[in-house]
């Protein structure tokens, strides 16, 4: 067990039932109504067979695709405003193991340096660190900046690069990232872009928090109308909230002004919601750790270039890459610890004093 705060209160969450039975409408349209029984009884028949037979086929294409089928993956909505929620099953029961990555970087280009690190590298060394010194993972959260030119090259690179990891991945966008590209790139089954994650007693869910264009992020009124209606309706479920800015301050001017705007609203809207255990995020390029109002308030390095802590003007560290290891308990209590490289070489020309394209 990883040292960490204390740890959030267990809290024993209100049951709810559920059913999952199919019920054949009796109201028939046009030339049906009046339809005698036994013409009604053939149409019930021939409708079960139908639901049965894809029901089959939905469990045939699940034994092969775990990734990409499970119960509730078919993005079918029942109204406008729903989400695709992806069901996954946890090795052990009593705990859901994953690692977060977070602001890789990545660009077109095999040759291109940021700051004059080799994201690529930085990037495959934090993988095979991974595959390394985790046992039994469960998932992996890509929280944003994985791309810094939102390019397919780089997206196909991340797709190449996190298959090696052969876990379910899910990721959100951050503000140098293409969205739509996203989509088109990493939404594969293995990849998935859907925002819910149901597992053993816990729900994953990944809010947007980009503005087009703009490096500072915001959590919208749609965003968190979703953020409320995905917790209501998983009442038994502890919850963890992943977004990319900060939804806090770090202590470092600069980066602090490019966080969340009006963060207030989103921190509200989270300590309204008395199933929330634990809040993560990307963008500042340092870890740290906060346990305010029974909440944990999370934020990780990245996996390339690291910001100085405390700094009022834009700063490197000397830290090397890192990524998050969390451990969701079925009582809602969390185990986490921040993991770095321990051999991983600087570049010659690393510039620890100066990342204008860093600050955008």
């Amino acid at each position: 067990m990883w040292a960490q705060p204390d740890c959030p209160d267990n809290q024993t969450l209100q049951s709810a039932n559920y059913s999952d039975n199919i019920q054949l409408s009796r109201s028939l349209p046009g030339e049906f109504k009046g339809t005698t029984t036994p013409t009604l009884q053939k149409l019930e028949q021939s409708s079960l067979f139908c639901l049965r037979f894809v029901a089959i086929v939905a469990g045939t294409i699940q034994s092969h695709y775990p990734y990409q089928l499970a119960s509730s993956d078919c993005n079918i909505m029942t109204d406008s405003n729903a989400a695709p929620i992806q069901n996954l099953q946890a090795v052990d029961p009593s705990v859901v193991r994953l690692v977060q990555i977070t602001d890789c970087h990545i660009q077109a280009a095999v040759q291109d340096r940021l700051k004059g690190m080799n994201t690529r590298a930085s990037l495959e060394a934090i993988c095979q660190s991974i595959l390394a010194d985790n046992d039994d993972l469960d998932l992996v959260l890509a929280t944003g900046d994985l791309s810094q030119d939102g390019s397919a090259a780089s997206y196909e690179y991340l797709a190449h690069q996190l298959s090696k990891l052969q876990l379910p991945v899910h990721w959100l966008p951050g503000n140098h990232d293409d969205p739509g590209v996203m989509h088109e790139q990493l939404d594969n089954g293995q990849l998935s872009a859907a925002k819910q994650v149901l597992i053993g007693n816990w729900l994953i869910v990944l809010l947007d928090s980009t503005i087009k264009g703009e490096s500072a992020g915001n959590v919208s009124p749609q965003q968190l109308d979703f953020l409320h209606r995905s917790l209501r309706a998983q009442p038994r479920h502890h919850v963890l909230v992943c977004l990319h800015h900060q939804v806090m301050p770090t202590g470092s001017a600069w980066i602090d002004q490019l966080g969340l705007q009006q963060p207030q609203a989103l921190q509200s809207a989270i300590k309204s919601e008395p199933n929330v255990r634990a809040v993560l995020w990307g963008h500042v390029h340092q870890q740290s750790h906060h346990y305010r109002d029974g909440i944990e308030w999370l934020s990780s390095p990245s996996t390339c270039v690291q910001f100085k802590p405390g700094s009022d003007e834009f700063a490197l560290d000397n830290l090397p890459p890192g990524y998050r290891q969390l451990n969701l308990y079925a009582d809602g209590s969390i185990d986490t610890r921040v993991a770095r490289l321990t051999s991983f070489d600087f570049d010659s020309d690393f510039d620890f004093n100066t990342a204008d394209e860093m600050a955008r």
